[in-house]
């Protein structure tokens, strides 16, 4: 009886904290698991949709988002022998599997898609073909600014880069220099090979916008070394944007005064009110392509013309947090030569608002190779993956800077991005990043360096709240994935941000595996 009674207390302690919790959560109802990689997760109107690849099956499961509960399981061994996964697009209100096939008697490409019904889980029909392209197709690279790390399970190099416009009222498909633009049902709106009026360029970035017109950055080189920099080490490249007319195809061509800046990355993306902005990350040597100087920002205006490219530099006192004492006194002898930068800088992604402003999302993040030879001479390699600080950048419309964030994360794996990085979203005038933390970090003071968690041992969901207009700063522990009540085993396993679905302002949901064979949906709710 006392046992039971400890017990009865220990789990109203926990469900009362919890529930006092600025973001508390539910636990939903085990199912079977479907050992998989990789799964992809999409909600609409309150069902969610898994879609996992295991072995030779592509398994589709139903998820009810109110119940968290598993509503149903459809397995397909019908895929084509060799298919290439494409991408899971959720386009115009559905939800479309693309993939292509070499069709080698013929010498050609092929791009197929399925559609996949959100409310019976299940394919409405068998692969249908949109394009068909005459020989071998180089393949597309363009990062993916939430999860750039390459996914593997799907085997095989993509060769369209497929997209969406922020209203997801238009769809375009890229092969080489052609570009094919779409809107509801797939109906084709125009297809076009576009002639690039370079001589020598590399693709950074492509977009289209809710009318159709498709907009190309490109790195336009100054001669054919394709070298960022020349001999005085001076800038030898400048940006450029084209836009494809949507209605007439015409092209216009128009170049961004970087001001002998290197860019670092830069994405272009189409803002809520129309507007195309290009933003990004810059430095002023080109030669440490990951470190970053500072931001920049530009937008395109009505007449076709960029407006000011503006830059804004990472402050020392932002440099230097986080970090310890010899990073610091490097990080001011290089600052005392104008050099100081923040190391290994991935842009992860760009948001819009209604306002016009515009964040910037990025990332420290790196590999660390390591080599060693056996008594018998036989080497093995082996890769450590970090995931280290957030810096987040909000600049204004007119192109100021309304403020600028290091939030302090520590990361590391073996295998991959696997359970690391973060998950962003947003709550009314609130930012959000989920990640996983050591449990050690949670009581520590802010100034405190974190302490590393190391992926697959267990951690502490944790997120930061960053307000959007102030850029007020604070840390909210979630819960310990080895201590989740209502889960017989105790603990929560196989954590990946890419596992992570928001489906409404206030609430998101995690699948976790459980150990036993099983999976479990856990529901978050933002108590505000």
């Amino acid at each position: 009886m006392k046992t039971l009674y400890t017990a009865l207390l220990f789990l109203f302690t926990s469900l009362l904290v919890n529930a006092q919790r600025e973001i508390s959560y539910k636990v939903g109802t085990p199912y079977p698991v479907v050992d998989a990689f990789p799964k992809e997760y999409f909600e609409y109107e309150g069902s969610i949709i898994a879609i996992k690849k295991a072995k030779r099956d592509l398994v589709i499961q139903r998820l009810n988002a109110s119940t968290l509960k598993l509503e149903g399981k459809e397995g397909y061994r019908d895929m084509p022998e060799n298919y290439i996964k494409e991408g899971i697009i959720k386009f115009d209100g559905r939800l479309f599997f693309f993939y292509s096939l070499w069709d080698k008697p013929n010498r050609a490409e092929q791009l197929y898609y399925r559609e996949i019904d959100f409310k019976k889980g299940t394919f409405v029909s068998e692969g249908k073909r949109l394009i068909r392209v005459d020989g071998k197709l180089s393949g597309v690279g363009m990062p993916d600014a939430e999860y750039p790390v390459r996914m593997i399970g799907f085997r095989g190099t993509k060769k369209f880069d497929i997209s969406t416009s922020a209203d997801d009222s238009k769809l375009l498909i890229r092969y080489n220099t052609t570009c094919d633009v779409y809107q509801g049902n797939l109906e084709k709106i125009w297809s076009e090979k576009i002639e690039i009026p370079y001589d020598y360029f590399n693709h950074i970035d492509f977009s289209v916008d809710a009318f159709g017109n498709v907009f190309i950055l490109s790195k336009v080189y100054l001669d054919d070394t394709y070298k960022d920099f020349k001999k005085d080490k001076s800038c030898n490249y400048r940006m450029g944007l084209l836009k494809v007319n949507g209605t007439t195809r015409q092209i216009t061509q128009t170049n961004i005064d970087i001001k002998d800046k290197f860019t670092h990355t830069a994405y272009i993306y189409e803002s809520s009110k129309g507007a195309i902005i290009c933003a990004g990350f810059y430095n002023e040597n080109g030669r440490d392509g990951s470190d970053a100087k500072g931001v920049f920002s530009a937008t395109l205006k009505k007449d076709g013309s960029f407006n000011e490219f503006k830059t804004h530099e990472i402050p020392l006192e932002v440099l230097n947090q986080y970090v310890n004492k010899k990073t610091q006194a490097r990080n001011e002898k290089q600052d005392d030569k104008g050099k100081g930068e923040f190391e290994n800088l991935v842009l992860r992604k760009m948001v819009t608002s209604d306002d016009g402003s515009v964040l910037l999302i990025g990332e420290q993040n790196y590999i660390i190779t390591k080599t060693t030879t056996s008594a018998d001479g036989k080497s093995s390699t082996y890769y450590k993956h970090y995931f280290k600080d957030l810096l987040i950048t909000k600049i204004n419309q007119d192109g100021t800077l309304a403020w600028m964030k290091k939030l302090a994360k520590r990361q590391r794996g073996g295998y991959g991005r696997g359970g690391m990085s973060f998950k962003h979203f947003t709550k009314e005038n609130n930012h959000y990043f989920l990640f996983l933390d050591n449990v050690k970090n949670l009581r520590a003071p802010k100034d405190q360096l974190p302490e590393m968690h190391i992926d697959g041992a267990g951690g502490y969901l944790t997120a930061y709240k960053v307000n959007d207009s102030s850029g007020e700063v604070n840390k909210i522990s979630i819960l310990n994935l080895k201590e989740v009540t209502r889960v017989d085993t105790n603990e929560l396993r196989q954590f990946a941000v890419n596992r992570v679905l928001n489906i409404s302002d206030n609430q998101f949901i995690i699948e976790f595996y459980k150990k036993k064979k099983e999976d479990v949906l856990l529901r978050f709710t933002i108590n505000e």
